[in-house]
């Protein structure tokens, strides 16, 4: 009789005799001598559950105690020919028969390698190939950047040992730096300027996207956050973990730092939030981070204690799985009455990678919402089943698509978040430090986020296969799910059991190699997978004003302040504006119609723009901005100039000041925005023949743009003598 241990969402296929389970995990010392213990184990097990009845090697318990056995066989069969070689060797050595002893010892040695490095975990560690070539995407891209997922890393943002206390201690995890990665995570996401700008943009989208026309979040909307508590199945009555508080689930300061996302930025009432994971207990070290800050959120959990809330099951079954089971083990199921209440769900699941699946990623995250129990005909473990390692191959049916598409599960997902604050190797597992770049043998310290369910779990495989060994097949529900409408194993994708066969769920891909992690998107190759690093945004770092000057000098620059005290001496005037970026800018968002100028005459009256033509472009690989009038700005004038709808190389709005105040005057040498005998003084100080273009006083001198400072400069500035432009500037700058 097959058997599960309640190991949270990713409920672990064991024997009842052996608690054994096949890891992805990095080769131990330890493991090797674990193995022979667990391998007599399952040889004894196999043996008496199928020998009697053939038909149970069939059984996910039997598969997996099967190579355990035989491994140990081999192992066995190994030891004793060590020993067989020695016996043999020395008595050849007795009767001075020394070739036959060489031999004896040489095989006894080969022997005895296979012996010590032959484990189960080299087994399991086959390395995972994936079937697709790099960057070559299936499927159909979503979210308001099609195919987006955002990255952020913060190696500061955890800090332990690996041995004193626990992971999820407050002193071992910040919890600002928690709250900014979100924050970054976001609004990277959605290219918006604030968190709250970023959620607005989130609900607005998904409600386009949903037909409820172009809205954000309403009063009264109800939202549900799955969480992965994986190894929280058992609590003692006190609601402290029950067993290693040190396996790892979700990070009770990402689930923190979603609430105060939702409540302080979204506009979210608490009492119109829940968060749990269902099948699992809402323990301790959870609710104490979060209930005090948050006491009007429904804390979801199995058994309701402690204030807790329990999960209850919707009246009918509401997921038709899509495979025929003539064992029942797909029988319709129920979810969650909160997730059918519920207007929008956000996924927030764990970066681990998985025995049975190879990632525990955000489709996998929901094997948690249903109400099923261990037991009889509904036993929950039936569902792993469709895993890849119960069902290896290319072109399966996937229970994970089921769930990934089903209207009250991954339909009503306006977010998708993957904690990678620290991970593991395996569902229920101590996080273990990372060696790939750019962890480099640190926690992972990151946290990904998209609207694309498909794209999210690809990129966090990719990130995985990369640091352990999994197990093959482990993207097969990836194509099937980004091809859902036409799944590679044929399968008629309806999880609600309407006749209407699901579209396409998201885009996937990998991505080009581990260490520059390209898809195409980022590549410009494909429609694929956009990774975005999850840094600051771009910035406007500075404003310039450009003139070409003669005599060999070309452009010469004077910087344009943000206190509105510049003025534009030079009888070119305001021709060319010059706005430099800190990162690359999409340059199809810097238009002339986002360009915004109005100006005051000395007269005070609005300046008459209507004959003055703009034009806009990029250089510098996209990151300074070009800003071109055709015609001369009037002179005597001053100018508001502002950039809007500009955006970075990743979609992002740009921080920065996005203005300027700016004058023409014509003969203003010192800028003190009037022209006056200092302005003489100055030209006659800075005579050159060229001028320096690095010398802004140079550069000011030469009012007559002929490359020097000479006579001719002071000619132009005593035609303009007694022009002052401070009160109109005082004017255009007040409030």
């Amino acid at each position: 009789m097959k058997a599960c241990r309640q190991d949270g969402d990713d409920v672990q296929w064991v024997c009842p005799k052996t608690d054994s389970s096949r890891r992805a995990t990095r080769r131990r010392r330890w493991a090797m001598w674990l193995f022979p213990l667990v391998g007599l184990v399952s040889l004894i097990w196999f043996l008496i559950r199928v020998l009697p009845k053939p038909s149970r090697a069939s059984y996910p318990c039997q598969r997996l105690a099967m190579p355990l056995a035989s491994g140990f066989v081999l192992w066995l069969l190994g030891l004793g020919g060590v020993f067989t070689a020695y016996h043999r060797a020395t008595r050849y050595l007795r009767e001075a028969r020394y070739l036959l002893a060489a031999a004896c010892l040489i095989l006894g040695l080969a022997a005895g390698w296979v012996t010590l490095t032959y484990t189960p975990e080299d087994r399991a560690g086959a390395a995972f190939v994936p079937s697709d070539p790099p960057n070559s995407p299936m499927g159909v891209a979503k979210g308001i950047f099609s195919g987006r997922v955002v990255w952020v890393h913060d190696p500061d943002a955890t800090d332990w040992d690996g041995s004193t206390g626990y992971w999820w201690e407050d002193t071992h995890t910040d919890q600002a730096r928690v709250d900014e990665m979100l924050s970054k995570a976001v609004r990277r996401l959605t290219g918006t300027a604030t968190d709250g700008g970023a959620w607005d943009a989130l609900f607005r989208h998904y409600n386009l996207e949903h037909g409820r026309g172009d809205v954000g979040y309403q009063t009264g909307e109800r939202i549900a956050i799955k969480i992965n508590l994986n190894t929280c199945g058992g609590t003692n009555p006190d609601y402290s973990k029950r067993g290693n508080e040190n396996l790892v689930d979700t990070s009770p300061q990402m689930v923190r730092g979603l609430l105060r996302q939702l409540v302080n930025h979204a506009g979210v009432p608490q009492a119109m939030i829940s968060v749990g994971d269902p099948f699992k207990s809402y323990v301790n070290l959870y609710w104490d981070r979060t209930y005090p800050e948050f006491p009007g959120v429904t804390y979801l959990d199995q058994s309701g204690g402690n204030g807790r809330t329990q999960a209850t099951g919707t009246a009918t079954r509401m997921v038709k799985w899509s495979k025929d089971d003539p064992n029942s083990y797909y029988q319709d199921d129920r979810i969650p009455l909160s997730y059918f209440e519920a207007d929008y769900m956000i996924n927030l699941a764990a970066l681990k990678a998985h025995q049975y699946a190879g990632v525990t990623g955000s489709a996998k995250n929901h094997y948690g919402s249903f109400l099923r129990w261990p037991g009889g005909s509904s036993n929950y473990c039936n569902l792993h089943t469709s895993l890849a390692l119960f069902t290896p191959g290319a072109g399966r049916y996937r229970a994970l698509v089921d769930i990934t598409g089903h209207e009250h599960l991954g339909g009503k997902t306006v977010l998708y978040l993957v904690d990678g604050l620290w991970g593991g190797p395996s569902s229920g597992a101590r996080p273990i430090k990372w060696q790939s770049a750019p962890f480099d043998n640190d926690w992972p310290s990151s946290v990904f986020v998209s609207q694309d369910p498909v794209a999210i779990d690809s990129v966090e495989l990719d990130f995985v296969r990369t640091e352990w060994n999994i197990i093959d097949y482990a993207d097969d529900y990836l194509h099937e799910s980004a091809l859902a409408d036409d799944p590679p194993s044929g399968t008629f994708y309806d999880p609600e059991g309407d006749g209407t066969r699901l579209v396409s769920l998201g885009v996937h891909e990998h991505w080009n190699n581990a260490i520059d992690k390209q898809y195409s998107r980022n590549l410009g190759s494909g429609t694929g997978i956009e990774l975005v690093a999850g840094g600051e945004p771009a910035s406007i770092t500075g404003w310039h004003s450009a003139v070409e000057h003669d005599r060999g000098v070309g452009e010469a620059l004077l910087e344009i302040g943000d206190d509105g005290s510049f003025s534009e001496p030079r009888s070119a005037g305001i021709n060319t504006l010059i706005v430099t970026f800190s990162a690359p800018i999409d340059p199809g968002s810097l238009t002339p119609e986002g360009l915004q100028i109005d100006g005051l005459d000395a007269n005070y009256q609005p300046v008459d723009l209507s004959g003055i033509a703009i034009s806009t472009g990029t250089r510098d690989g996209d990151t300074t901005g070009v800003i071109t009038f055709t015609g001369l700005l009037p002179d005597y004038a001053v100018y508001t100039v502002q950039i809007i709808g500009v955006m970075d190389a990743a979609g992002n709005g740009l921080a920065g000041d996005d203005d300027r105040i700016m004058t023409a005057l014509a003969g203003d040498v010192s800028g003190d925005l009037r022209v006056n005998a200092t302005d003489l003084s100055r030209v006659r100080a800075a005579r050159a023949s060229p001028i320096d273009p690095q010398q802004p006083d140079q550069v000011r001198a030469d009012v007559s743009c002929d490359g020097r400072v000479n006579a001719a400069d002071l000619s132009r500035v005593r035609a303009r003598r007694g022009n002052d432009a401070r009160d109109i500037v005082a004017l255009v700058a007040a409030p």
